[in-house]
């Protein structure tokens, strides 16, 4: 892991301001308002990182990676994989594990994350649980296989578990489609889970790949749960690497990293890499404008062991709580109106103050028009929503009829 140059000091001190490669593993956390200087100074450190052989691994919203992309040396292209909300690198998060038990584990883990952590859906039940073992021992670990078998076979599933088809239909399958219906109802979700994986990242770890995962120009549902899911499997991915010897060196930037932790198991995972990146060869950076949508319990963990935080102009109440966080040294006003580009930082025990280094002049264009023309397959549950749908829409009327009366 290489060692950061974050910019130039500016308290009477012409010396870079770096971070060292021993404080790597202890993550970075940056701060700033749009516009400040907190883009720049990602886009300069990523490109430090992508020319060693190490994985770098991009997650952003907004206008990072194309800045990034457009910068990047020539040489290190052949390492680049770029994933857009139109041209995504499909990725099957279920056949992370190479068990079929775990396999099994995993999308039953998937399911409660992405969809069972909304307060109106409980987690799966015994019951449904059941259904899903079944179903997934008469095919292949893809959502879209899983649902279409489960739609194709849901007299011989009901079967298999002793129910009449009038109580499986209640009880069982009607909510586990609502369920996988969550992964299936979108096309923009049906392209990345659907189509054939190619995404691996065991494979991104162990040859050293470049990702940059754009999720930008959607809605914010959509890039919380492709966020979300991919952020899922990579953290995984890192965190059961246990053996000393599959570890591998990775630099993973995450901006507006609220986007990407929507759920419980994401932000407990978060937390597993602030405390133990060094255990895992994992450098963490992670930015944001504010501390809107970040669990206090999380951002209370981030600011208590991360080994630099970097505040560029943010709001007061961000300005408050890094007050206490730089050892009390700057006032609250001073860390609220920075020059833009200047930056104040707490590097281990020690406080700088610095101004970022100008951008690079961008050595090709970024191609906002790329769209993977592959067709995506249909939503095997389209026909049965849709009449759920209309179901719910005639119980409504009839409702509505009956308080007339």
């Amino acid at each position: 892991m290489r060692t950061l140059t974050l910019g130039i000091g500016n308290e009477g001190d012409s010396l870079a301001a770096l971070i060292p490669e021993s404080k790597r593993y202890r993550s970075t956390y940056i701060i700033g308002k749009p516009g400040k200087g907190k883009s720049a100074l990602l886009a300069h450190a990523i490109l430090q990182d992508v020319k060693k052989p190490y994985a770098t691994i991009v997650f952003d919203t907004g206008d990072l990676i194309p800045d990034v992309y457009e910068q990047l040396p020539d040489e290190v292209l052949p390492r680049v994989r770029l994933f857009t909300i139109q041209a995504p690198i499909p990725h099957n998060p279920i056949v992370r594990a190479k068990d079929k038990g775990e396999q099994l584990a995993d999308l039953f883990d998937i399911i409660n994350i992405v969809v069972g952590q909304s307060s109106s859906t409980r987690e799966l039940t015994e019951r449904q649980r059941r259904a899903l073992q079944i179903v997934f021992d008469g095919t292949t670990p893809t959502f879209l296989e899983i649902t279409q078998y489960l739609v194709d076979h849901k007299a011989a599933v009901a079967k298999a578990m002793n129910m009449a088809g009038e109580d499986f239909d209640k009880i069982v399958f009607d909510s586990l489609a609502d369920r996988l219906n969550e992964f299936l109802m979108e096309e923009r979700r049906r392209r990345v889970l659907c189509l054939p994986a190619e995404l691996d990242f065991d494979e991104v770890l162990d040859k050293g790949q470049i990702l940059l995962v754009w999720l930008s120009g959607v809605s914010p549902a959509t890039i919380r749960f492709i966020g979300s899911l991919l952020f899922q499997s990579l953290s995984s991915t890192i965190l059961e690497r246990e053996q000393k010897n599959k570890r591998k060196d990775c630099a993973l930037y995450i901006d507006e990293f609220a986007d990407f932790i929507r759920f419980a198991k994401g932000a407990e995972n978060f937390m597993r890499m602030f405390r133990n990146g060094r255990k895992y060869l994992a450098a963490l950076t992670v930015a944001h404008t504010d501390f809107k949508g970040v669990d206090d319990k999380l951002l209370g963990t981030i600011h208590s062991v991360v080994g630099t935080c970097i505040a560029f102009s943010c709001g007061a109440s961000e300005a408050q709580k890094l007050h206490h966080v730089f050892l009390d040294r700057y006032p609250v006003s001073t860390i609220a109106a920075q020059p833009d580009y200047e930056a104040i930082g707490l590097i281990d025990n020690e406080l700088i103050r610095f101004a970022t280094l100008p951008p690079k002049k961008p050595k090709r264009e970024f191609d906002y028009t790329r769209v993977d023309p592959r067709p995506v397959p249909p939503n095997p549950l389209a026909a049965f929503v849709k009449a759920t749908s209309q179901e719910a829409t005639e119980d409504l009327e009839n409702y509505r009829r009956k308080r007339k009366a």
